[in-house]
């Protein structure tokens, strides 16, 4: 009987790629989703053999083509969760910052 795999992701997509170190194939225990809506879904994985990361994309957005994308990272799932809880900056925040160090 074969084990029921539980949902990674909205898009009920299975991990088949491989660790871009050492080529282990990955799988989705080791994931963290970092942001998803309706067109795409941008996770990040750690390899258990290698201990790399890397940021994963997967766009749905020209149906019915997808389109991926991964970068190797020295970011941690923690980084992503605390950068998640930090307040996004506005472009307001932008402009008075090259105000202030135009100024200095």
């Amino acid at each position: 009987m074969m084990k029921k795999r539980k949902k990674f992701s909205k898009f009920n997509f299975r991990i088949l790629g491989t660790c871009m170190v050492c080529k282990l194939e990955l799988d989705e225990s080791n994931a963290y989703i970092i942001n998803e809506n309706e067109f795409n879904v941008y996770f990040h994985i750690d390899c258990p053999k290698c201990k790399s990361s890397s940021i994963i994309g997967i766009s749905n957005i020209l149906h019915p083509h997808i389109t991926s994308f991964g970068i190797l990272t020295d970011l941690t799932k923690q980084d992503f969760k605390r950068l998640d809880k930090i307040e996004q900056l506005t472009p307001d925040d932008v402009l008075t910052y090259h105000l202030y160090a135009k100024i200095k």
